[in-house]
């Protein structure tokens, strides 16, 4: 049965090799096991049992050369290549920062999708489980710093974008402060699906349920009509950046107007409207 999430990293991977051309078939040299482009033992960031051990039962009855390799190489990609795990044996918590690959910071959204093809094993190894949890713990102390950010630094270390006219202001942890609907929808998804598939309810901590009400007060903010909201308020929120792409900063700071309907106003779509 995991084929359905072999095939959704293979088609989401972006640094995939191909060395082959599809439907070449299994040659003597056959061996994605051992044979692939996935970093060395050592300086892999996250290893789990579980996640190796369908790789060596999956890839070398992979007809295609090609295929085989893409899977082997892509399947543990986020294990290998972006994740910071730490467990606090004192207080029994975990921690965990994934970058989102191509830049040293962690996204809301795609921390949330990079780890949602290890769900569904996430039962069946503890490490892996812990992992995922220690992801959820971080993206609810992200939440409290600032709900209306997409990007945040693994400490207060600033980014590039500090100059962007912004409210709230950005902040040492934050790498970049748009307001995307979606950012906040995965981080709920996430939730759902870690107990759905563990049963494990230890992640609905105080922090958890608290940061899941600012991301409903923020949804519930974003319904009002623009010229209902004023920066008196406490959720209110502004965006701009000096920039030559119009898709990149909203106009007069605020976007698109728009009156009260029942939809939650998502700036990120407001962005490529401009």
């Amino acid at each position: 049965k995991p084929i359905v999430p072999i095939l959704v990293i293979i088609l989401m991977c972006n640094n995939m090799l191909l060395v082959k051309t599809l439907g070449e078939g299994v040659g003597p040299n056959h061996d994605p096991v051992n044979l692939n482009n996935r970093p060395t033992a050592s300086k892999r960031t996250f290893r789990s049992e579980y996640v190796e051990q369908l790789i060596e039962q999956i890839a070398p009855n992979m007809k295609d050369e090609a295929l085989a390799l893409m899977f082997v190489d892509c399947f543990p990609n986020t294990l290998d290549t972006t994740v910071n795990f730490t467990h606090n044996t004192k207080t029994d918590e975990y921690d965990t920062f994934i970058i989102t690959g191509d830049i040293p910071a962690m996204w809301l959204r795609d921390s949330s999708g990079q780890v949602q093809v290890y769900l569904p094993y996430a039962s069946k190894d503890a490490q892996l489980k812990n992992m995922i949890k220690g992801l959820i713990a971080r993206q609810m102390k992200q939440i409290k710093i600032d709900a209306y950010a997409n990007a945040f630094n693994n400490a207060p270390t600033g980014s590039p974008h500090d100059s962007d006219e912004r409210h709230p202001k950005m902040s040492p942890m934050l790498w970049e402060g748009k307001y995307e609907l979606d950012s906040l929808a995965w981080v709920m998804w996430l939730s759902s699906k870690y107990i759905e598939h563990t049963h494990d309810y230890t992640i609905c901590t105080n922090e958890w349920f608290s940061s899941i009400q600012k991301i409903v007060d923020v949804i519930v903010y974003q319904q009002k009509s623009t010229e209902d909201t004023s920066n008196k308020d406490d959720l209110y929120y502004s965006f701009g950046r000096e920039t030559t792409s119009q898709i990149d900063t909203l106009v007069n700071y605020h976007g698109v107007p728009g009156r009260t309907c029942g939809l939650s106003k998502g700036v990120k779509d407001q962005l490529v409207q401009n």
